[in-house]
């Protein structure tokens, strides 16, 4: 599970001061926690290429915009495939469509309208809830959100959840105003995205899912 360009340093379970997680905190509480975990690019297609293939972008091939994953790579869907699991794979950024390979070994891959900025969470958590009924047996789902990547237009409460809360102390220095206002609707974001995956957990629970579902978020 997938939460596109989300800063580790805005969540309560990283040390953020602003309530912006509390159902990634939880899932945290019971999990094994990451604490130094780094991205091999700062842009979408090779580090996603990376998480896929396990390897550096120049052997995945998937560097550039012009760039695909090279056809000789194994994914992680195609090595689940081989292993008897149904993959699925739900995205919301352009970068990783499949034209470029990243559909490679899901049985469906669908993409929900990557070129628009309204596509939320809540849109590829019903697509993926439709998906795990239809199937029995062992699947994996891959689900990239985008919630927090620019524009930064939460819907209400969300969009105004921190216009009275003090910046936390690590922007804790002089700023322009439209820099403050940008930090507090990015965290918007990132409250609106953490509500929508509770609930999304809450769905696999209330199926009896979770206790057999092994759950990376990333």
């Amino acid at each position: 599970y997938m939460i596109d360009t989300l800063r580790h340093d805005h969540l309560g379970t990283y040390g953020y001061s602003r309530s912006t997680s509390p159902t990634i905190d939880d899932l945290a509480a019971e999990s094994v926690l990451f604490e130094a975990a780094y991205a091999q690019a700062s842009w979408t297609r090779p580090s996603v290429g990376s998480l896929f293939t396990g390897l550096l972008p120049r052997k995945h091939g998937a560097v550039r915009r012009e760039n695909a994953l090279r056809t000789d790579v194994k994914t992680m869907a195609e090595l689940f495939a081989l292993a008897g699991y149904r993959g699925s794979g739900f995205i919301s950024n352009p970068n990783v469509l499949a034209e470029f390979g990243f559909d490679r070994g899901f049985e469906s891959y669908l993409d929900l309208e990557s070129v628009s900025v309204d596509t939320d969470a809540r849109q590829l958590h019903e697509a993926a809830l439709r998906q795990l009924a239809r199937f029995d047996g062992p699947q994996f789902l891959y689900v990239h959100t985008i919630d927090p990547h620019v524009p930064y237009e939460p819907p209400e409460p969300f969009a105004s959840l921190f216009e009275a809360s003090p910046i936390p102390p690590q922007h804790d220095h002089p700023m322009p105003e439209t820099v403050s206002k940008t930090i507090n609707l990015y965290d918007g974001e990132i409250a609106y995205a953490d509500a929508a995956l509770g609930d999304f957990i809450g769905e696999l629970k209330e199926r009896g899912l979770w206790g057999e579902t092994l759950f990376i978020l990333l």
